[in-house]
């Protein structure tokens, strides 16, 4: 893939591979075991998911760990018809989380993606993030 063409490689799924809900855990260990690896390998920049009613965004992340230059995972499910207020567990990985109605905003250029999480409440910026190329 010619990254000058395409500088940033966003991939969408259903499912989390990293999230801090506990009892979630089954089906994240089998989507970094065997999809983990193929967005690693191609160097995707941003993986947003859903499926559990929050939001949670990583550090950049591999195999667990936190890491300079690999995938910021973001759960983008705070649109969802009810709110997931199940018991989260406190990891390393976790840089924001939020049980709260919410919308994205997604704007980027080829040197730089911002992402915003903003509150329906009262559309205030509750979490900011800037990845660079």
């Amino acid at each position: 893939m010619n990254r000058a063409k395409t500088p940033w490689i966003i991939v969408g799924a259903h499912r989390p591979m990293y999230n801090s809900l506990v009892g979630a855990e089954t089906i994240a260990d089998k989507l970094r075991e065997y999809i983990e690896p193929l967005l690693y390998k191609h160097h995707v920049d941003l993986h947003l998911v859903a499926h559990i009613h929050s939001y949670e965004r990583t550090c950049k992340i591999y195999q667990s760990k936190c890491v300079k230059e690999r995938i910021t995972n973001v759960l983008i499910g705070m649109g969802g018809h009810d709110l997931s207020t199940g018991h989260y567990r406190k990891v390393d990985w976790s840089i924001y989380h939020d049980i709260a109605f919410g919308y994205t905003h997604i704007w980027l250029n080829k040197t730089h993606l911002g992402f915003n999480y903003h509150h329906t409440s009262n559309d205030k910026i509750v979490d900011h993030f800037t990845l660079n190329k």
